[in-house]
């Protein structure tokens, strides 16, 4: 009996051993860019909202991958090309649906085209919009595959959000495509205050997510997600999100698919 059992406590433990790397992180990647409050890099070293909501997961699960700091054009392409790799903060959009295993959500805000305050451009349609010379987004974006799944011929893709946001200042575009909430701090980096734009027209509301690639083993993803659920029960979500948005609206518990998410549960 004893030489039966040996085979089979063996094969449970090569198992074991090849599933306790997987829930810990090993091989896992992280992967963000430049985008403040969410992200972003001073003295050296990495800040934001959505770093800290991500080292506390890790904490939770007992991982301690270091976060790569990249272009998004870069970062997005390895996301989609590479197992075992998570890329934040993505905007969950139609477009990107299938590509993506998605954890979230965990920042929210409105896509809105933004003009120079006192440009007078009045925008009351999307067509509206398709009529300008261009409009400038961010390259490999969710602004460059939505737009151009709308139709959009006039798009100038830019870089980084901050080069985006100092050519629309300059007046070198009339309009821009961005989700509210980083607005203020691609401003601030251009040396340039809320007031300096407008929003003059509205596409929708948007959800930032943690975007994993698809060969990433879907325990870990999953394990992630009820990570992020326990920190909007217990609250620990809230207090990191009210140091980037004080008085914005929390993101809830995400629905399946995608679907709208509930309020986290308040203590």
């Amino acid at each position: 009996m004893l030489r039966l059992m040996k085979p089979a406590l063996s094969g449970l433990l090569s198992c074991l051993l090849l599933v306790s790397p997987l829930l810990h992180g090993a091989g896992l990647q992280l992967i963000t860019e430049e985008l403040p409050p969410l992200s972003f890099t001073r003295d050296g070293q990495l800040h934001g909202c959505a770093y800290e909501m991500v080292e506390e997961i890790q904490r939770r699960t007992g991982s301690e991958v270091p976060v790569q700091v990249m272009p998004w054009a870069r970062g997005y392409y390895i996301a989609q090309h590479e197992p075992m790799t998570g890329l934040f903060t993505a905007l969950r959009i139609p477009e990107r649906e299938k590509l993506f295993q998605w954890v979230g959500p965990i920042s929210g805000g409105t896509v809105n085209f933004y003009a120079r305050r006192g440009s007078k451009l009045m925008i009351r349609s999307i067509d509206d919009a398709k009529a300008v010379s261009h409009v400038l987004i961010t390259r490999s974006s969710y602004a460059e595959q939505m737009l151009t799944n709308m139709g959009f011929t006039n798009l100038e893709p830019v870089k980084t959000n901050d080069i985006m946001a100092r050519m629309l200042l300059h007046d070198r575009a009339p309009l821009m495509l961005e989700v509210s909430d980083v607005v203020p701090a691609e401003l601030a980096r251009n040396n340039a205050k809320p007031s300096d734009v407008e929003a003059v027209y509205s596409i929708g509301k948007a959800e930032g997510y943690i975007a994993f690639s698809l060969a990433t083993p879907s325990s870990l993803v999953s394990q992630w997600q009820r990570t992020l659920d326990d920190m909007k029960r217990d609250g620990s979500f809230q207090a990191i999100f009210g140091k980037c948005f004080p008085g914005a609206p929390i993101p809830g518990i995400a629905g399946p698919a995608g679907l709208p998410a509930s309020p986290p549960a308040k203590n």
